[in-house]
């Protein structure tokens, strides 16, 4: 299979499903930060819900959804240029600013299939079992916890691409 596997590894339904043909049309219309076709910047409230439900709890601007397979934490914007978590964007409110994608089945990074050269390895200093893969340009970052041998991902975080810039106020 011919793949570009930045991240595009999605959680659909508790599976995995590796990585999607370069040219297709999904490819052409889902920037690498899209989960589930929830976009940053672009998807409301009422897109999450439609696809997530109901949010059974919340803290300020994030609002928490319990799925089977994962638990998605959604911070929404306050409005134009209104402080959103810790973030100024100029999107209605309501609109998507980060997804935090925590599964709750065991993934190992491998099976992700990283780009190494566009999502570099940074490990932490406190956890030292803790490192994450970001990529910037794709708003995109994997955190992981190792144990042992094994490396697991704990959260996928989809937030603003670089090119997004541009709605972050002063």
């Amino acid at each position: 299979m011919n793949c570009r596997c930045n991240i595009v590894v999605y959680l659909l339904v508790g599976l995995l499903v590796p990585c999607h043909e370069v040219g297709s049309n999904q490819d052409k219309l889902l920037p690498p930060n899209s989960w589930r076709g929830l976009i940053p910047l672009r998807s409301s409230r009422s897109d999450v819900e439609e696809l997530l439900g109901k949010s059974r709890a919340s803290h300020g601007f994030t609002y928490v959804y319990e799925m089977e397979k994962e638990t998605v934490d959604v911070l929404y914007s306050a409005g134009p240029c209104k402080v959103s978590g810790v973030e100024r964007w100029n999107v209605a409110a309501d609109i998507v600013v980060r997804m935090d994608v925590r599964p709750r089945v065991k993934i190992p990074i491998q099976a992700l299939h990283l780009d190494k050269t566009r999502y570099p390895r940074l490990e932490e200093a406190h956890p030292e079992n803790w490192a994450r893969y970001m990529n910037d340009e794709d708003g995109v970052m994997v955190e992981t916890i190792s144990n042992g041998k094994d490396e697991e991902v704990y959260t996928i975080t989809y937030w603003p691409r670089s090119a997004d810039k541009v709605f972050r106020c002063g």
